[in-house]
């Protein structure tokens, strides 16, 4: 394993802290509009609009834990791009809150089976902070047929 100097977006979903690499952020801003969507993912909430898309819109804490959505909204939507690798698709988070980009070092994980959509922890005063594999999250999405 090894450390490298990331800029990441911290947020909590579920109440529990994340980091999301600045460089694939998009946009951070209030939840819009949500049309429902077929899926048999339970965390989707929908398609909502995006940089002229439509961008699948996942409850974060409730995509982690395997969840349904719940009935009450997120307060902030992170809209990020996956990778370029894969086409850098548009998907939008649905989260709790956002707080501010943190820079520092970032240890670098193999796919830990605790934390399979996880690409590394960031060391923060209270504990470590995984920084999410945007790319994990996107493939497990388009393993199901959602357009991620």
């Amino acid at each position: 394993m090894s450390t490298i100097d990331v800029r990441y977006l911290e947020l909590t979903a579920g109440g529990r802290r994340y980091g999301v690499p600045v460089a694939q952020v998009v946009e951070v801003g209030e939840p819009g509009p949500v049309l429902p969507a077929p899926t048999h993912e339970p965390s989707l909430r929908g398609v909502s609009e995006a940089r002229g898309k439509l961008v699948p819109v996942l409850h974060l804490a409730a995509f982690l834990a395997g969840t349904a959505c719940p009935a009450e909204r997120g307060s902030a939507v992170v809209v990020v791009r996956s990778t370029e690798a894969d086409g850098g698709r548009l998907l939008a988070l649905e989260v709790d809150d956002v707080f501010a980009v943190v820079r520092g070092p970032v240890l670098l994980t193999t796919k830990l089976p605790s934390l399979p959509w996880a690409t590394g922890l960031a060391q923060r005063d209270d504990g470590a902070l995984p920084i999410l594999d945007l790319s994990t999250l996107a493939d497990r999405l388009r393993g199901i047929g959602v357009p991620a």
